[in-house]
């Protein structure tokens, strides 16, 4: 298999805003950001920060890379390359026993930097016949049509575009500045970052900042915060797999789906943008499928999996990645309550987060109650919260998930359709035994008011509250995705009087209906 290397360049001589790779940017040294990316990706075999500066290899390795020797002097001057550094940093490793197949140069100043983005470009990378991948931006004005100044006097670099339209000239793209993906036999033979052979990534204006000087400082954190904003006003949609290992849902008349329709879902999914998946170990061979599938595809999906609460939680956490064929997860979760009390399981939670193992710490709850507790006690553990969250159950959790919100922690709902309850009918025996002909009543009076289906209804209710950050939804066929990615694309605005109504209307439900766990009783 291939060896990968991230090499994150970063001296501490800089000039023009000293200390520039380690100074503080929305609340930590923008060198984290960088080393947090890569992390991410789950792409490298080792994510090492090259510099000369003690203090700079210091907060590098607390923010989880490692710095196993520091850069000489002849490199850490302004004429030494970047090239050279990187030549010089995999000499050293092979002194160590260490060779690589794929070198990333990323640099420590760029917050705009995603894990999509290095994850695209490695994969181009391997999988086509180039030396090397990089960023690139579009000019924001046509080059052709540029001016040089002489002897206090304009002139046209290229007069012969003085009459040509703007949008007839060719587009020119500039380097981005984020990173390089190289193959390092190229790096070595032909010494430079840009090879003969590369490939562009083509980036948008808002992806790419130049950080030289100050006024570049105060523009990227402008342009960070404004889109930290954008992008806390995107709920996440979580694709649930249950279905895809074991037949799920009291509702459910389908034949649990083959592997060629799992693939189907999940290549519709992914190029769909819904790129985050709930799985378990205990959902049969879910696993295991969307391990086969990201071999075979090279499409990664951010992975919510779950500990079951049987046994050893880091050989079972080693088993799902095993399975799932990566290296790190987006989302652990302790299945169970009572796991959340138990010191052991949470301190090797804590430390699989320390290691990059996982990213997030969650856990699935059922009631209000659990998540007051873990409000009050846990909100430096854990940073999701799963709840059940419908129509049928909102009532009971609108108040305790604002205070989950205020915490700091994310609150991800499941079960909007409550298991195919909400599409039942009102003499099914199911909602007659709970006497809830009433509320089924309802929920369908309201889509005819809305001339709106109830998936649409559903997903449109959830929507409604900011403090849902997440809204998981699952499928069995490739027509019930389709629709209900048509159905996100599509939502209705329910009006605020309706809100208020549907939740006073479902404040006497019967508790028995809403909890699953119940039903068989």
């Amino acid at each position: 298999m291939s060896k990968k290397i991230a090499i994150i360049p970063a001296r501490g001589g800089s000039k023009r805003i000293p200390r520039k790779n380690i100074k503080e940017f929305h609340g930590k040294p923008i060198i984290a950001y960088s080393i947090e990316t890569a992390i991410k990706t789950g792409l490298f075999d080792e994510v090492m920060v090259s510099t000369d500066d003690v203090e700079i290899a210091e907060i590098a390795k607390s923010y989880g890379a490692t710095v196993p020797f520091l850069r000489n002097t002849e490199l850490s001057n302004d004429i030494a390359t970047t090239a050279s550094v990187l030549i010089n940093v995999l000499d050293e490793y092979k002194k160590l026993g260490s060779t690589y197949d794929y070198v990333c140069c990323i640099y420590p100043c760029a917050p705009f930097l995603t894990k999509e983005r290095l994850i695209k470009s490695m994969v181009l990378l391997e999988e086509s016949n180039t030396d090397s991948v990089i960023p690139v931006v579009k000019y924001s004005y046509p080059p052709q049509r540029g001016l040089v100044i002489q002897n206090d006097e304009a002139f046209m670099m290229q007069p012969e575009n003085y009459d040509v339209r703007s949008q007839d000239l060719e587009s020119i793209y500039h380097d981005a500045g984020q990173f390089y993906c190289i193959k390092v036999k190229s790096l070595y033979s032909q010494k430079k970052l840009f090879c003969k052979k590369s490939l562009p990534v083509i980036l948008s204006k808002s992806d790419v900042q130049d950080i030289d000087t100050y006024e570049d400082w105060r523009e990227a954190e402008i342009k960070y915060q404004i889109l930290k904003e954008k992008d806390a006003n995107i709920l996440k949609y979580i694709l649930g797999t249950v279905q895809f290992g074991l037949k799920y849902g009291i509702n459910n008349e389908t034949e649990m789906p083959t592997q060629e329709q799992v693939f189907s879902m999940l290549s519709y999914a992914y190029d769909c943008n819904i790129k985050c998946l709930d799985t378990a170990s205990g959902y049969g061979v879910s696993e295991e499928i969307i391990g086969k599938f990201t071999k075979e595809t090279g499409k990664r999906f951010d992975i919510c999996t779950k500990y079951s609460g049987k046994g050893n939680l880091l050989l079972e956490l080693e088993n799902s990645l095993s399975k799932l064929n990566i290296e790190r997860v987006y989302l652990y979760y302790l299945h169970k309550y009572d796991d959340c009390k138990n010191e052991a399981i949470l301190s090797e939670l804590r430390e699989c987060k320390k290691k990059g193992v996982i990213e997030k710490i969650g856990i699935s709850i059922y009631t209000p109650d659990e998540l007051r507790f873990i409000i009050e006690n846990m909100s430096d553990v854990i940073d999701v919260v799963q709840i059940p969250f419908s129509i049928f159950d909102c009532t009971r959790w609108i108040n305790i998930t604002k205070l989950a919100q205020e915490s700091g922690i994310e609150v991800f709902c499941r079960s909007i359709f409550l298991q195919g309850v909400l599409f039942m009918k009102q003499n099914d025996d199911f909602i007659v035994t709970y006497n809830a002909s009433r509320h089924i009543e309802y929920v369908q009076e309201l889509c005819k008011k809305y001339n709106t289906t109830i998936e649409n209804l559903a997903f449109s209710f959830c929507k409604c509250f900011s403090q849902l950050t997440g809204i998981l939804f699952g499928c069995d066929t490739v027509e019930q995705l389709k629709n209900n990615i048509d159905t996100i694309n599509n939502q209705i605005h329910i009006k605020y009087q309706d809100i208020e109504d549907i939740i006073t209307s479902m404040s006497d439900i019967n508790m028995k209906l809403i909890d699953p766990r119940e039903w068989s009783k």
